[in-house]
């Protein structure tokens, strides 16, 4: 709950100066999508976190919202490995986006487990 509050002060910030009209290929209504994407995403774990929720339909719920990030918009169209070597993902971009979405949403999860471990991951990669 931490994490998610963090995340939605600093984007509501984002979205409220404005700054997000056209950043980096992102309207506001993206942003204000992802935001309600990753509410419902955080209700789903905090509800498993209470009654330890089945697998499968733990998996269904964060596959379904998983699928609809691409659906407003926003998807993983390129890897750059560094050095100028970019691979350019084309029609598995789409994919790609819902199994990275899927894998993070579940690391998260796991890492939540041991005090202290998620928000120092979060942070390690909020930093990058």
């Amino acid at each position: 709950m931490a994490l998610a509050a963090g995340f939605l002060v600093s984007a509501t910030v984002f979205v409220l100066l404005g700054s997000a009209t056209r950043h980096d290929g992102f309207v506001q209504g993206q942003v204000v999508a992802l935001l309600g994407i990753g509410a419902l995403t955080t209700a789903v774990l905090v509800v498993d976190d209470i009654r330890q929720l089945p697998a499968r339909y733990k998996f269904v719920s964060q596959l379904v919202l998983a699928a609809v990030v691409p659906a407003v918009g926003v998807s993983i169209h390129f890897i750059n490995f560094g050095g100028g070597h970019v691979v350019t993902l084309g029609i598995l971009a789409i994919p790609i986006t819902v199994v990275w979405l899927l894998g993070m949403q579940n690391t998260m999860n796991l890492l939540d487990g041991v005090d202290g471990l998620a928000a120092g991951v979060a942070a390690i990669v909020a930093g990058a």
